[in-house]
């Protein structure tokens, strides 16, 4: 098996992770953005990871102060590759790492952070990529599903004045996610950051065999100076 290691320093707080490319998600750049909004927890908070992959939000978390972090994810080796993470970095005694479909393994937990990295992208579209092999689960036909089922069962796990971090990509139905989220936190929704990301030649190339799903709206691009992005939106959202 592949494995790999990558350092980061975000807010003050350096980590590193082992990695598996191929079998587990790999933290990418729209990670990246999601966890330049993690400051402010308090000693007393309890987090919740959603999708967590590798660890990545684990691991920042417990490591920016919180009292508890629960990992979730839906594969056995998410979860084994989080747990070596966690060593790794000293705060395993932390974080509660479990397995399962979305909130169904952490039943009547509450907390005051949930970030929500769960598979964001129209699954024929991220088989072409390599943020999605076939080992790591995909998104549904136009890759709002996850998000959607998340943003449902999460709203029921926030502590009064929680918040509830996830990303929105336009390469997935944006418009289906966003009417729920408004469904759900109303007038207590804002965008934490906007950011064009560059269609690479890979993703160009994948783009070709996807053309219905731009037909149908579901992936957006946008042209600036001759080049084409995909926009991400990073959503904070509290009942």
């Amino acid at each position: 098996m592949e494995t790999a290691e990558k350092s980061w320093s975000i807010g003050g707080i350096d980590f590193s992770l082992e990695l598996w490319p191929g079998q587990v998600f790999v933290p990418t750049t729209v990670s990246e953005v999601m966890a330049t909004h993690l400051s402010g927890l308090t000693e007393e908070a309890v987090v919740i990871d959603m999708g967590c992959g590798s660890g990545f939000f684990a691991v920042l978390a417990a490591k920016l102060g919180a009292a508890k972090v629960y990992a979730v994810d839906v594969t056995t080796q998410a979860v084994e590759l989080t747990k070596r993470n966690l060593i790794r970095n000293g705060i395993a005694e932390r974080v509660e790492v479990v397995c399962g479909n979305l909130f169904e393994p952490i039943k009547g937990i509450r907390a005051d952070a949930i970030i929500l990295d769960v598979s964001g992208i129209a699954a024929r579209l991220a088989r072409f990529t390599p943020w999605y092999p076939e080992a790591i689960a995909a998104a549904g036909e136009d890759g709002a599903e996850p998000t959607v089922s998340a943003l449902s069962q999460g709203s029921t796990h926030l502590l009064p004045g929680g918040k509830l971090i996830f990303p929105c990509a336009s390469l997935a139905n944006h418009a289906r996610i966003l009417q729920v989220a408004k469904e759900i936190f109303q007038n207590n929704l804002k965008v934490l950051s906007e950011k064009f990301l560059p269609v690479t030649k890979q993703l160009k190339d994948a783009l070709i065999q996807c053309n219905d799903l731009v037909e149908k709206n579901w992936i957006s691009l946008t042209e600036r100076r001759g080049k084409q992005y995909w926009l991400l939106h990073v959503y904070e959202g509290r009942l």
